[in-house]
């Protein structure tokens, strides 16, 4: 379908090749923050959820992925557009928290003290982009967006690749799966409780 202009696009393709020789595409979603109520997206590392994406890795081979980031339309701070602490990835894995996002989906999200940190050793950058514009960054890079309270649309498509190296091991993926959701139900069994 319409996708492999994404994954067949030369750029693409031969970035790929270049980086991690045979290699496979993760996944690939579309990312839709609808005008006036696209919601936001936290601060987090994308290494802090291997064992969902890509279980039976570890977060010691996240040069082994990059993340895909491919506008559809006009990205600017008004709708949300990606921001990025560059020069993160310097810092290693960071220490995350457990958060309930817009969605209800358990999600990993980088502390307080941690943001503060870096955005005074290296600042924030907006990523606004224009539709067709490519971001490439690896799995280590703190990124995240605000949510859209204007009245345009902010679409993406974002892709995954990976060295292909192993299968997934579902066996990791299901306990994985199983605490991301008894934590957004235990959590929301307190707030009722209360």
């Amino acid at each position: 379908g319409p996708f492999k202009k994404v994954t067949d696009n030369k750029f693409v393709s031969e970035f790929c090749r270049n980086k991690f020789g045979n290699y496979v595409f993760n996944h690939l979603f579309v990312h839709d923050k609808s005008p006036w109520i696209g919601p936001s997206i936290e601060w987090h590392q994308e290494v802090f959820n291997i064992n969902s994406y890509a279980p039976g890795y570890s977060k010691d081979e996240w040069s082994n992925f990059a993340q895909i980031y491919v506008a559809l339309e006009n990205q600017d701070l008004d709708n949300g557009c990606i921001r990025i602490f560059p020069g993160s990835h310097k810092e290693g894995f960071l220490s995350w928290e457990n958060c309930i996002n817009d969605h209800l989906s358990h999600k990993r999200r980088v502390p307080f003290k941690t943001l503060e940190f870096l955005n005074e050793k290296y600042g924030v950058k907006n990523c606004e982009l224009e539709p067709g514009d490519i971001l490439i960054f690896n799995h280590l890079v703190v990124h995240g967006s605000a949510s859209n309270y204007s009245s345009k649309s902010r679409k993406a498509i974002v892709v995954q690749a990976r060295k292909d190296v192993r299968e997934k091991d579902m066996t990791i993926f299901d306990a994985e799966a199983a605490y991301r959701t008894k934590f957004v139900i235990d959590c929301l069994q307190e707030r009722i409780d209360k």
